[in-house]
């Protein structure tokens, strides 16, 4: 909607629209004469973030601090406190406080009242106010008393204040119990885990843990290069072995290996792997060892010998030394293997210490650090129990009164309402204001019906034949308010040149939705300037209940359409003004009307040759008077609509079924239109 059709509304509706800013600035201004003012007087609360705990620097942050409830909530948490029933109910009782009955009030009735309690019911209360982007509340106090007011507000801080420390010294009550059951706690924990750590230093002999590790390094690597060693003699005496047997193999068909040879070599071995586990020579059972060892050598020495022929051994040259190195080879090749197999057994049990060593020093780390950890914890706790101890002793709440509640030299400064006759005006002045551009507009929402030529050509998709202003009936009525109005006779006279232009029809029925939309008016007026203007006219009364044409130019009933005759007219045709006939109707029953209706029916054709024009004034579409049939039998319908008035749907129901009986409709007379809404 264009800014233009909002001015538009409020200029058409613009006595409404005073008319409720007068009402409602008249009701206030009163009202604030009347009732009983309301005083009002505000204490400030601060929340400090860091409160300053003097000389005990070292106390807790969370002695003495909301920090037990959620940071997120502080602000509803506080304002619950303020306003929860303990605070609220003792600053009722401790002030004698009571409502209109001469009840102490409750305590969920006291605070945070409606506007309508604190001025009409109640007139007396608390609220609790955040000051948004601060730590500030602000507490305020209601009453009829001003000094009661600043009473109610500083005795609701005083209270909420009481209640406060308390909940801090049973909090850091709660805390020293807390910090006390954790000292003993952890004092025994500290203590079993510290015989632990005892026992296990002991049992698992990890006093010089790192010492121990790094001797079984060097030995480890000591063993690595004795293995690498006789794994280079097995090589040699294996690589010496071969080249020995395959030398006798080329001059003998004897074996080299039989089975008592490996046999004796089995035995060699496992006496050897035996011997090396024991500690040094010194061992009873070496020297029985060593001599075994010496027997199985001398077995393998014959063995040797005695599998080759003598007729080969007498052919070698240097027979004894090959078949000595061929039994030295055999024998060390045993005796080296023993030594690398115990050289590996050595290594792997040197490996499997050094791991249990490393488990066993990462198990002390783990032992040691639960000690310590259990050490500072309970160093912790012992000064935090001192904290405690002291903070007990002391007010360390981090709330603050900044501005207690007073009331001003200047009494109105206390007003809570009314604020004195100059605010009030302007504030009813603006909530009058508001409220009449909402019910003005509301007013233009809901109002369905026909006020203006545009309205009619948007919503009823008809042309507009004319508008004709309103008048007062009080001064003037019916045709005499068309003659003594200048603007109203000059809106007919517009109406009938219209008329006049569009076409050459002498025959028009003036028909409308409702009773009341001023039809007939509008047919005499047009009939009263056609015959002004020299045309012989002749105006119908085919309106049968309300006969309204006869009283307005005040001709008796008695001569009307039921006298016509055939043709002849002289019994019903009253002359009314020069040039003006008038037939009016006295039907009383409705045989009598169904009579007259096909009476002007019948007259309509012959009566063309002795009018100029007729207009014949019909029954409303409401009343079902025929309008629509006598509409047929006219040239064409003028559909007459009251501003204000007629409904759109129902004038457009009404055009569309005059268009669907192919009634000829020449356009919309908007009548009663108020002056300002006229085009």
């Amino acid at each position: 909607m264009e800014l233009r059709r909002y001015l538009e509304i409020l200029w058409q509706r613009k006595i409404s629209f005073l008319l409720i800013i007068a009402v409602i600035t008249a009701t206030a201004f009163l009202g604030s004469m009347l009732v009983t003012p309301v005083y009002e007087s505000s204490s400030l609360v601060m929340i400090k973030t860091n409160p300053k705990t003097g000389l005990i620097s070292q106390i807790p942050e969370q002695f003495g601090r909301v920090d037990y409830f959620n940071n997120d909530f502080v602000t509803a948490t506080i304002e619950s406190i303020l306003e929860s029933e303990p605070v609220v109910k003792k600053v009722i009782v401790d002030l004698n406080i009571r409502d209109k009955d001469d009840e102490l009030f409750e305590a969920s009735d006291f605070v945070n009242q409606n506007f309508i309690k604190k001025m009409f019911t109640a007139k007396k209360g608390a609220s609790v106010d955040y000051v948004t982007d601060s730590n500030v509340f602000e507490i305020i106090g209601y009453s009829t008393d001003p000094q009661e007011s600043s009473l109610i507000a500083n005795r609701l801080v005083k209270q909420f204040m009481d209640n406060y420390y308390s909940r801090n010294d049973e909090q850091v009550a709660a805390d020293r119990i807390i910090i006390e059951n954790s000292i003993a706690e952890v004092k025994a924990n500290l203590t079993a885990a510290e015989e632990e750590e005892e026992r296990f230093m002991v049992s698992a002999r990890v006093i010089d843990v790192d010492q121990q590790i790094k001797t079984l390094i060097t030995e480890l690597s000591t063993l690595e290069n004795d293995k690498a060693t006789t794994e280079r003699l097995i090589t040699d005496a294996s690589s010496k072995l071969k080249s020995i047997k395959a030398t006798l193999r080329k001059h003998s068909e004897n074996k080299t290996e039989t089975p008592n040879l490996v046999n004796y070599k089995k035995q060699l071995l496992a006496l050897e792997k035996q011997l090396a586990s024991f500690d040094g020579a010194s061992d009873p059972k070496a020297g029985s060892l060593k001599e075994q060892i010496d027997s199985v050598k001398k077995n393998i020495n014959d063995e040797i010998i005695n599998n080759y022929t003598s007729n080969y051994y007498n052919q070698l040259i240097d027979r004894t030394q090959l078949f000595k190195d061929f039994v030295d080879s055999e024998i060390n090749s045993v005796i080296y293997a023993a030594r690398r197999d115990t050289y590996n057994q050595q290594i792997n049990s040197k490996n499997e210490k050094l791991k249990e060593m490393t488990r066993n020093r990462l198990e002390a780390i783990r032992l040691k650090t639960v000690v310590d950890n259990l050490r500072t914890r309970y160093s912790t706790l012992l000064s935090d129990l001192e904290k405690a101890k002291l903070a007990s002793l002391m007010s360390l709440a981090n709330i603050e009164v900044i501005q207690p509640a007073t009331v001003s030299d200047n009494i109105d400064n206390n007003r809570y309402f009314p604020k004195g006759k100059k605010k009030t005006l302007v504030l009813a002045g603006l909530a009058g204001i508001f409220i009449a551009f909402f019910w003005v507009f509301l007013l233009e929402y809901m109002d369905n019906t026909v006020r203006s030529e545009i309205e009619v050509k948007d919503a009823l998709g008809a042309s507009v034949l004319g508008a004709i202003p309103a008048y007062d009936k009080k001064k003037q009525a019916g045709l005499d308010a068309v003659k003594n109005d200048k603007e109203a006779l000059n809106s007919v006279l517009n109406l009938k040149s219209r008329i006049a232009l569009l076409s050459d029809k002498k025959v028009y029925s003036i028909v409308s939705c409702r009773d009341g939309d001023g039809k007939s008016t509008v047919a005499a007026s047009l009939a009263y300037v056609f015959a002004r203007s020299g045309e012989k006219v002749l105006l119908i009364d085919a309106d049968f209940q309300n006969q309204t044409i006869g009283k307005l130019f005040n001709i008796s009933s008695e001569r009307g359409i039921l006298n016509v005759q055939g043709d002849s007219f002289e019994g019903s045709v009253t002359r009314a003004e020069e040039n003006l006939d008038v037939i009016s109707c006295a039907a009383a029953d409705l045989s009598q009307v169904i009579t007259a209706r096909l009476k002007i029916s019948k007259a309509i054709e012959s009566l063309r040759l002795k009018y100029d024009r007729i207009i014949i004034d019909t029954a409303s579409i409401k009343q079902g008077g025929g309008a629509a049939e006598i509409s047929a039998k006219s040239d064409s319908a003028i559909f007459v609509a009251s501003a204000g008035k007629t409904v759109k749907e129902e004038a457009g129901y009404t055009l569309g079924l005059f268009r669907e009986a192919n009634i000829n409709v020449a356009g919309v007379v908007l009548n009663k239109v108020r002056r300002d809404y006229l085009s």
